[in-house]
């Protein structure tokens, strides 16, 4: 049994710890209940009890010490306890705070033992930036909101295609698989003040053959319109989003149908298995909406204040293009999709 000679208050019963407190102002006793289990039971709680009197202290059953706190709502339930420390010590030891979350700050709340945030990292310019979780610094939002992306330049397969030495400027790009890294046509024979560059040398990567072909381009290659309909809406595609990087904007905050166009990107034209890729038959690649959405995206009207060279594009130079519009070349390198489906339409790449 402990002694107590300290005034914590009446006396309380707390059933839930098998625990007897006598809280008088004269002498009083800690004990176990019936099972006479020992003084070490005893000392491995503190009573519950919300002190009378607004006294905000709890009894120490260890000692017999009344332990002041800072609130009377500090002892509502029991809690193990460490000789000597204070009642905040027991509620919150030992408690560590951390919602694995670097924007945040956290600690125990003593009253009631439990974990609160107590502050959160604040961005400048929260519109456009948030805080990363992982660095608790604040970055710009991945993808950007549209106020914040500083806009998109839209041109079609057209204007690229007839438009070399605005092209040129923003190659060497990937384009389903492959470099591209020229505006020379296979076979071209433009003269100089017709071409964007010196095209003797045999080109490997024509974005001129990736943007201009014609029926016999397709049969000659045993593929289908739609695969390079949409090579050349996906060409088109790259250019213009590149660009706008270029010019201090981004296309990534785009929609199509509540699509991104990052991911219409990656699973028409960039992924491994995307349908520009993964030698998709023809009519797979209608139902797909690839060539739709990138079509949509490629005629939109820009959100990018304009600069040079689109402000004043100058004259079209369609040579390149029109050498490669029937030449029956395509592209090297890159595996083609059927004219037709053997096994019917599965499906490849519908829009998410």
């Amino acid at each position: 049994e402990v002694e107590s000679t300290k005034s914590c208050g009446p006396p309380v019963t707390n059933p839930g710890v098998g625990l007897v407190a006598a809280h008088t102002s004269g002498q009083g006793t800690a004990h176990t209940d019936d099972d006479d289990s020992g003084l070490a039971e005893a000392c491995a709680f503190i009573v519950s009890d919300v002190l009378h009197g607004g006294g905000g202290a709890c009894c120490d059953l260890c000692t017999g010490e009344c332990v002041d706190v800072g609130t009377e709502n500090e002892c509502e339930f029991p809690r193990v306890f460490t000789p000597g420390a204070t009642c905040a010590d027991v509620a919150c030891d030992p408690v560590i705070c951390d919602d694995q979350n670097a924007c945040t700050t956290e600690a125990c709340n003593p009253a009631t033992g439990l974990c609160e945030t107590t502050s959160t990292v604040q961005c400048d310019d929260p519109v456009c930036n948030e805080c990363d979780t992982e660095t608790g610094e604040c970055v710009p939002k991945d993808p950007p909101p549209p106020e914040c992306s500083g806009g998109c330049l839209h041109r079609t397969p057209g204007f690229w295609g007839t438009h070399p030495h605005i092209t040129l400027l923003f190659l060497p790009l990937s384009n389903c698989g492959l470099e591209i890294n020229t505006t020379c046509a296979v076979g071209g024979s433009c003269p100089a003040e017709e071409s964007a560059e010196d095209c003797s040398a045999p080109p490997l990567g024509s974005s001129a053959e990736e943007m201009c072909f014609s029926g016999r381009d397709f049969k000659r290659n045993e593929t289908s319109p739609q695969q390079l309909q949409l090579i050349r809406q996906c060409m088109a595609a790259e250019l213009n989003m590149a660009a706008s990087v270029e010019l201090g904007g981004s296309c990534e905050s785009e929609t199509i149908e509540s699509e991104l166009i990052g991911s219409i990107m990656d699973r028409c034209c960039r992924d491994a298995d995307s349908v520009c890729r993964d030698e998709t038959c023809g009519q797979e690649i209608s139902v797909s909406g690839c060539i739709e959405d990138l079509n949509t995206f490629n005629n939109s009207k820009d959100t990018l204040e304009l600069q040079d060279p689109f402000i004043k594009p100058g004259p079209a130079l369609p040579c390149d293009c029109r050498a490669a519009h029937g030449n029956g070349e395509v592209n090297p390198g890159r595996s083609l999709g059927a004219p037709k489906c053997v096994h019917g339409v599965g499906g490849q790449g519908l829009r998410k």
